[in-house]
């Protein structure tokens, strides 16, 4: 599908360079630019070719039916009532998130993955309060309270993925962006990764194998971080490049068109993580039950170093 969108595009603007130079004389003075008209034009011829074979059955192809559905909606919302031009200019973080970012939530449907948004982490809260026990000497520490990402992917008790949004100022320097994007968004992945592994008993062959995705939503910005384990005690993390959204409907391809790619290829690992816990613990059911040092023993564990809690409060000055 991606490809016929990309010739539909090309062919527009040939024909534009073609009507360019057969009405100029001079071809240094053919305009590479389009009109409101001829972008008009584009998004018709866009979607006729969306919906020339009709709508795809969810049933039978889902990831195609959304993708169909999700081009049918940008092109008519976002780009022909340039809904993108004033987002960008004015819109504020829930802005974008209602108009342009929930549009990707709903390719996880199939796969019965609830997109929980402004809801708080089960696995940050999990980590940060691993800690509490009856010690005897004092008190049971106050309950830390659960980090609140902008998306949470979970499906049976493990989350998948996370996601942080914002108006996206400054180009990628400000400080909001930069805080969730290299500090934030980390912490929470690497919370999601040591309680996936704890729901399979630490099991070294599932750590190495988990998966979990971040997406990074600042204006019309997307990248999208991959945290695993291949090796050693240190998680890694990976990152794409990071793709805008143009305002533009001629220039969708640079942008639009890599962020939906993205958006499929992280629901492929995504799978990929649950498959591997949903297998173990299908083989876990057959394990003989008994006390838990006997049944460790023959257990490959691979247990990763916890988070380092951040200070709630600043420090008191010294007087």
């Amino acid at each position: 599908m991606f490809s016929n969108f990309t010739k539909v595009i090309k062919d527009g603007y040939n024909r534009k360079l073609l009507s360019s130079s057969s009405s100029t004389a001079s071809s240094s003075a053919i305009s590479t630019t389009t009109t409101e008209k001829e972008e008009q034009d584009l998004l018709n011829e866009l979607w006729e070719s969306i919906t020339k074979s009709g709508y795809v059955n969810p049933c039978k192809v889902y990831d195609l039916y959304w993708l169909q559905n999700t081009m049918v909606d940008i092109l008519h919302h976002l780009y022909r009532f340039r809904v993108l031009e004033w987002l960008n200019k004015n819109g504020s973080e829930m802005d974008f998130v209602n108009r342009v970012w929930t549009m990707l939530d709903k390719v996880f449907d199939d796969i019965m993955i609830e997109t929980r948004r402004d809801n708080g982490s089960v696995a940050t809260a999990f980590i940060d309060n691993q800690e509490h026990s009856v010690t005897g000497m004092t008190a049971i520490a106050v309950e830390t309270p659960s980090i609140r990402p902008d998306l949470v992917l979970y499906k049976n008790g493990v989350e998948n993925g996370v996601a942080e949004c914002g108006k996206g100022d400054n180009e990628g320097t400000g400080k909001k962006e930069i805080v969730e994007t290299s500090l934030h968004c980390p912490k929470v992945m690497k919370s999601m990764l040591l309680h996936t592994a704890s729901k399979c008993d630490n099991d070294k062959g599932v750590t190495r194998e988990l998966r979990i995705i971040g997406f990074t939503h600042f204006g019309l910005r997307m990248k999208v971080l991959v945290m695993d384990n291949p090796n050693g005690y240190v998680c890694r993390i990976r990152s794409t490049p990071q793709y805008e959204i143009s305002t533009i409907p001629s220039h969708m391809a640079s942008g639009l068109f890599p962020i939906l790619k993205l958006t499929l290829k992280s629901k492929l690992t995504i799978k990929s993580s649950i498959k591997t816990v949903h297998d173990y613990l299908i083989l876990k059911k057959d394990n003989e039950p008994d006390v838990e040092y006997i049944m460790n023993e023959n257990r490959e564990r691979l247990v990763l170093p916890r988070l380092q809690k951040s200070p709630n409060k600043k420090p008191k000055a010294s007087e």
